[in-house]
């Protein structure tokens, strides 16, 4: 991971929707490690889908309408003998699968993931969605000149393939920076969130020999910036070419060697990136930002399947990876890792069971 910047407020733990761009790769890669490293999870999960299956055709019949949806944890979750008593028996299934494979935090994500990912897998199949697909596919496959098979054995449609349809966590999360995007508009009274930084910090290097003498800070540096937001406010003098012809830095051969004039430029380039990056992280930082840890050894998240799921000790996690990455693992490598891998994908390992526990 990359040591992304993310706002602490806007992340909901118990959504499958990310703001926090950061947190949501995490998440990915260690779902697709879960799919890869140990099928055992999703096939449990589906032991649960007629159950599921169950209870969206109650509420078909008996709600359709609502908002007592059996996709969303919230619902099921509060479910009782008085209360949607048809939800029991699939929250009491949600909660054990979560449980089982030790998928446990502070909050309920794992439990929202899985019954989401029941509920796309629920829609896939329905004969009418099937049916959609299947004319979309013969679509794509005609414009593009290939077979359905070829279309079929691709990445991108073979988990939803009629009637060959995968169940799926990882397909089940996403991430969104419109809603950040606005917020941080708000902070600047600005009505446009589009594009945000790219409008508002765009790399903008255009020196000018003139205010370089004088002028302190990464202004002077950004003259076609300022040239671009004056042309915007004096429009009356549109016809007058010399006010609103730019100039800028520039070589002139006849006073400087190339060798002398790329120096220059060089060293003022790296001055404003310095300055770029410090006015940019500022702005975050006094808007609440936070910035996440490096997480540079994505193996740790290979190690939390191990760990969480497949119930391997540390020791046996040391010596699996220290015979096979040429290196020797010592188990606190090991804790740490996971440690820090499981704070970012939403696991507390304090509600960890042991083998021996279960």
């Amino acid at each position: 991971m990359k040591g992304l910047y993310y706002h602490p407020d806007r992340i909901i733990d118990s959504s499958t929707m990310f703001l926090d761009y950061g947190r949501y790769s995490a998440i990915t890669l260690f779902l697709e490690l879960i799919e890869s490293m140990a099928p055992e999870v999703l096939e449990d999960l589906k032991d649960i889908y007629d159950i599921y299956a169950e209870a969206e055709e109650w509420f078909i019949t008996y709600h359709k309408g609502s908002q007592l949806w059996p996709s969303e944890w919230g619902v099921v979750k509060e479910s009782n003998e008085n209360f949607c008593f048809e939800y029991t028996q699939l929250k009491e299934k949600i909660t054990s699968w979560v449980y089982k494979f030790n998928l446990v935090g502070d909050s309920d994500f794992y439990c929202t993931l899985g019954l989401c990912s029941l509920s796309f897998y629920y829609d896939d199949c329905k004969e009418t969605e099937r049916k959609k697909r299947l004319d979309e596919y013969n679509e794509i496959a005609k414009r593009y000149n290939v077979s359905l098979e070829t279309l079929r054995r691709s990445g991108r449609y073979n988990r939803t393939w009629p009637y060959e349809e995968k169940l799926t966590l990882v397909n089940c999360i996403f991430q969104d920076e419109e809603t950040d995007n606005i917020e941080l508009s708000k902070s600047i009274n600005d009505d446009n969130h589009l594009s945000f930084f790219e409008r508002t910090f765009p790399v903008a290097f255009t020196p000018s020999n003139i205010f370089l003498k004088n002028d302190e800070g990464i202004y002077p540096y950004e003259t076609m910036q300022t040239h671009y937001e004056l042309i915007n406010k004096i429009q009356q003098f549109k016809d007058d070419e010399d006010l609103l012809a730019y100039s800028g830095m520039a070589w002139d051969p006849r006073l400087k060697t190339w060798k002398d004039f790329e120096s220059e430029l060089d060293k003022m380039f790296k001055q404003y990136k310095d300055l770029y990056r410090e006015r940019t992280e500022k702005f975050l930082i006094e808007r609440g930002y936070l910035k996440e840890p490096e997480k540079r050894n994505l193996d740790h998240f290979k190690w939390l399947v191990h760990y969480l799921i497949q119930r391997w000790t540390l020791r046996e996690i040391a010596d699996f990876y220290s015979q096979n990455v040429g290196e020797e693992v010592h188990e606190d490598t090991v804790s740490h890792g996971i440690k820090s891998a499981a704070r970012l994908v939403l696991i507390d390992l304090r509600k960890r069971k042991s083998i021996e526990n279960n």
